[in-house]
């Protein structure tokens, strides 16, 4: 029997979601029910990847079946913790979505409400925390601790024995050393090399590009 799934989020995020979920069900991983989106800021009876948003997400709780399963497609990991703390309170369940053609390993080890998208790796004994959101092609090494509400954008390298704080935001093409420690809610920018710890809080940053040819 098919499990209801709200999903929390009306952005362009909730159609990875949608595109996971819809993914797993076609493979048996999973069998989802999309009962709808919940989202404060959208419109009810707006339109998303072809569903409805049902209100809030607290409103939107008594909407859908009993035994209904969430999943936040929410990217900013301060609010996903706080609406995550607010469905499981109200007694819904967290949904985990990892990708059929994802690459993980027996023995790592992922919490609930998590995101695992397509072509991620993720390598034995790595640990990946709750809701953490582990997008496309990115790589979790051996041994690997990411905590929970974490995100690691397109194309991340975490390598081996290294750690993830909760709520940390690691950018697009973003690279670890090994056994670094990223602290909580620190930020690595897109394309950066984290070569040493990074202190919680802080933000470490490249410079960005800047033109230094033209063609005449």
């Amino acid at each position: 029997m098919a499990t209801p799934l709200l999903i929390i989020g009306a952005g362009g995020f909730s159609l990875e979601v949608i595109w996971l979920a819809n993914a797993m069900n076609a493979t048996g991983a999973a069998d989802w029910e999309i009962a709808g989106l919940a989202d404060d800021r959208v419109a009810v009876g707006e339109r998303m990847g072809g569903y409805a948003v049902l209100g809030s997400p607290l409103e939107a709780v008594s909407k859908v079946p009993a035994g209904a399963s969430f999943h936040i497609a929410i990217g900013d990991n301060a609010v996903r913790q706080r609406i995550a703390e607010q469905l499981t309170a109200a007694g819904l369940v967290p949904a985990t979505l990892v990708s059929p053609r994802a690459e993980v390993a027996t023995d790592a080890s992922i919490g609930a409400g998590s995101f695992i998208g397509h072509f991620v790796s993720i390598a034995p004994e790595a640990v990946v925390g709750a809701h953490a959101l582990i997008n496309v092609s990115a790589v979790v090494g051996h041994e690997a601790q990411v905590q929970d509400f974490a995100q690691l954008c397109p194309g991340v390298v975490v390598t081996g024995q290294c750690q993830v704080g909760q709520g940390a935001f690691l950018g697009s093409n973003a690279v670890l050393h090994p056994g670094v420690k990223i602290g909580d809610w620190a930020r690595v920018s897109a394309n950066t090399f984290a070569a040493m710890d990074v202190e919680p809080g802080v933000t470490l940053a490249t410079m960005p590009g800047r033109p230094v040819f033209k063609r005449k």
